[in-house]
C-alpha cells in the first residue's frame, strides 16, 4: 500500500506541475460554482416569502444569519420582494452556474488531453531517441501497448482525479454554507463521512490488484493479437488458427472475469455508501427536528444543501478507486520513460555540426562490440581500412557479426570501444547525426509503409522530384514492375508491402535508399530475395555507381564477389560468440 501511495503522489506531482495554472483555474471555477449554487439554494427564502408564505422565513430565522441575510440583500439593492423579481434573480443565478460549469468542463477536458498528449509525445520521443540496442531488446507489442493502451487508462484515471479535485472543492464550499446554518449538524455529517473513508481504505488494495490483473490481461491480448496478425500466414500454413483462437478466447475470458470482479467490488462499496447515506440522513433529520429544534426554513436549506453534498461524498470512493486501479498503467508508462531516458543517445544536433565528407579514407580502429554483459565479444579489436569510392564485399559464417558490423558502420549501433574514422575525423556523438545523413543503409529486414510506392520512396528524401524518383527506380531495377502496377507509383503496397513479392519489396526499399544519394551505401543481403536475373540487374546498377560512392555489400553468394574491389572475411578476423 505504501508503494501505491508513493506512486499516487508521483502522479499527482507530475500532473500538477505540468498543468500549473489550469488546476488553479479549475479550483476557482469549482469554488465559484459552489458559491453560486449556495446562493441559489438560499434563494428559497425570498421565494417562500414571495410565493405568499408571508413572514414564514423571518419568523423561522431566529438565531440564524442566512435567511435574514438574503432578505436584507434584496432590501439593500432596492429589489421588491415579489415573485417576478425573485424568479428573475433565481434564473440569472442558474444561468451563471451553467456558464461556469460549461467553462469548467471545457477546461477539464483540455487539461486532461494536454497532459496525456504530452505523455504520449514524451514516451514516443524517449523511445525513438533511445539507443538502438535498447529498442531492439524490447518487445514491439509492449512498446505499442504502453502508448496506445496504458495511456488511455491513465487518461481515464486523470478524469477521475480532476473530478475528485473539483468535487472536493465544491463539497468544501457546501460545508461552509451548511456551517453557517448549523455547525452541529454539519459536524455530524463530516464525522460520518470520515468514518466511511476509513472503510474505503480497506478496499483500495483490491482496486490496485484489479488494475494489475486488468493490465496483465491487456498485455497478453495485445501481444497475442499483434504476433498472430504479423504471423498469420505461418499460422494458416501450420493449420494453427483454432489453437490461436483458443488462446485468445482464454485470455479474453480472464480479462472479462477481472473486469466483473472490479465491478462487483465497486458495486459493493456503492451499496455500502448508499446505506451509510440513508442511515446518516435519518439520524440527521432526527437530530435536527427533535434535539436541535432547527427552524423549518433552516432545515429546508440544510436538506437541499446536503442533498447535493452527500452524492459528492459517496462519489469520492469511486474516484479514488479508479485512481488506484489506474496506477499500474501509469507505472508502466513511467518505467518505459525512465528506461528509455537512461538509454538516450544524447547526440549533438546535425545543424550545429559542419557536414562530413567521405572522399579519402574510412578506417575501423580497434573496434569491439559485445551483445550483452558476460556474453563475450561479437566483434573484438577490429582494425580495417575500407577503400573509399570503391566496392567492398563482407562475407563470413553465420554468427560472424556481419549484420552487427553493418549496423556499426551505419551509426545505428555504438561500439563498446574503438570506432570509425572518416577522412581523418573520428565519428562520435558530436557528429554521428551528420554521419548518418551521408549513409544509405539497406538492412536484411525490409519494411515498407502502408502507403503508395511514391511515398515509400519519398520517405528516404522528402521533396524529391519526379525525375529523381524515375532515376532511382531505374538504378534499383524497379522501373519496369512499378510501371505495370495498377496505379503505378500511386499504388498502395498495403501493410508492410504485402501486396508486392519479396523481390519487389527489396527493390522499392533499395530505391528508397538510393534516392538519398549517399556517400556510403551499405547493403546487408540486399539481393537475398531476388532471382538471378534481377540480382544481376541490381549488381549492374551497383557497378554503374562504382567510383561515385563507397559501397559495402554483405553477401553469402560467392559469385557476387566479382563486383567487389576488396573482400573482408569476418570469420577470419573475429571469433563470434552470438548471433550475426
Amino acid at each position: 500500500m505504501k508503494n501505491n501511495l508513493l506512486l499516487l503522489i508521483k502522479y499527482t506531482r507530475d500532473f500538477m506541475v505540468f498543468s500549473g495554472m489550469k488546476i488553479v483555474r479549475l479550483i476557482l471555477y469549482s469554488a465559484l460554482t459552489g458559491f453560486t449554487q449556495g446562493v441559489g439554494v438560499l434563494m428559497l427564502i425570498p421565494l417562500l416569502t414571495a410565493a405568499g408564505v408571508g413572514e414564514f422565513a423571518k419568523s423561522q430565522s431566529r438565531g440564524n444569519r442566512i435567511p435574514e441575510f438574503i432578505l436584507e440583500a434584496f432590501r439593500e439593492f432596492g429589489l421588491p420582494l415579489n415573485l417576478f423579481t425573485v424568479l428573475t434573480v433565481f434564473v440569472g443565478i442558474i444561468a451563471l452556474i451553467r456558464f461556469i460549469q460549461y467553462q469548467q468542463n471545457i477546461l477539464t477536458v483540455d487539461t486532461r488531453n494536454s497532459y496525456i498528449s504530452n505523455m504520449q509525445s514524451r514516451l514516443f520521443r524517449a523511445v525513438i531517441f533511445a539507443e538502438w540496442r535498447f529498442i531492439a531488446a524490447q518487445r514491439s507489442s509492449n512498446l505499442t501497448q504502453v502508448i496506445t493502451t496504458d495511456l488511455p487508462v491513465v487518461s481515464n484515471g486523470t478524469y477521475f482525479f480532476l473530478k475528485f479535485l473539483t468535487d472536493l472543492v465544491l463539497s468544501s464550499v457546501y460545508v461552509v454554507w451548511a456551517m453557517f446554518i448549523s455547525v452541529e449538524l454539519t459536524g455530524f455529517t463530516l464525522l460520518v463521512a470520515a468514518l466511511s473513508f476509513i472503510f474505503l481504505k480497506f478496499c483500495l488494495p483490491h482496486s490496485v490488484k484489479s488494475g494489475v490483473f486488468a493490465r496483465e490481461s491487456r498485455t497478453q491480448i495485445y501481444s497475442l493479437l499483434l504476433d498472430h496478425l504479423w504471423g498469420l500466414k505461418i499460422a494458416k500454413g501450420y493449420g494453427a488458427e483454432q489453437r490461436e483462437y483458443d488462446r485468445f478466447k482464454a485470455i479474453a475470458g480472464e480479462m472479462s472475469r477481472t473486469q466483473t470482479s472490479l465491478t462487483r467490488l465497486n458495486s459493493r462499496i456503492k451499496i455500502s455508501y448508499a446505506l451509510i447515506t440513508n442511515i446518516m440522513l435519518g439520524i440527521f433529520l432526527y437530530l435536527a427536528i427533535r434535539l436541535l429544534e432547527t427552524p423549518p426554513a433552516a432545515l429546508l436549506l440544510l436538506i437541499v444543501i446536503f442533498s447535493r453534498l452527500l452524492p459528492n461524498l459517496s462519489s469520492f470512493q469511486n474516484d479514488i478507486q479508479q485512481l488506484f486501479s489506474m496506477l499500474p498503467s501509469f507505472e508502466a508508462a513511467e518505467t518505459l520513460l525512465s528506461w528509455a531516458g537512461k538509454h538516450r543517445e544524447n547526440l549533438v544536433s546535425a545543424e550545429t555540426v559542419p557536414p562530413l565528407q567521405l572522399t579519402r579514407s574510412l578506417e575501423i580502429q580497434n573496434l569491439s562490440f559485445s551483445y550483452a554483459a558476460g556474453e563475450g565479444f561479437g566483434l573484438s579489436k577490429l582494425n580495417l581500412e575500407i577503400p573509399v569510392l570503391k566496392t567492398t564485399a563482407v562475407i563470413g559464417e553465420s554468427g560472424a557479426g556481419k549484420s552487427t558490423f553493418a549496423d556499426i558502420l551505419s551509426g545505428i549501433l555504438k561500439p563498446d570501444s574503438g570506432g570509425l574514422v572518416a577522412d581523418g575525423i573520428e565519428i562520435n556523438r558530436g557528429n554521428l547525426l551528420r554521419w548518418r545523413q551521408l549513409v544509405g543503409y539497406l538492412p536484411q529486414d525490409i519494411f515498407l509503409f502502408h502507403d503508395t510506392v511514391r511515398n515509400n520512396i519519398l520517405w528516404g528524401k522528402p521533396g524529391a522530384s519526379e525525375e529523381e524518383i524515375a532515376e532511382t527506380l531505374q538504378l534499383a531495377s524497379a522501373a519496369d514492375f512499378v510501371s505495370r502496377l495498377p496505379e503505378g507509383l500511386d499504388t498502395v503496397v498495403e501493410d508492410r508491402g504485402s501486396r508486392l513479392s519479396g523481390g519487389e519489396r527489396q527493390r522499392i526499399a533499395l530505391a528508397r535508399t538510393l534516392i538519398r544519394k549517399p556517400q556510403l551505401l551499405i547493403l546487408d543481403e540486399a539481393t537475398s530475395s531476388l532471382d538471378l536475373e534481377n540480382e544481376s540487374r541490381i549488381y549492374d546498377s551497383i557497378a554503374r555507381l562504382h567510383g561515385k560512392m563507397t559501397i559495402i555489400f554483405i553477401t553469402h553468394r560467392l559469385e557476387t564477389l566479382k563486383f567487389a574491389d576488396k573482400t573482408i572475411n569476418l570469420s577470419e578476423l573475429t571469433r563470434p560468440t552470438s548471433r550475426s
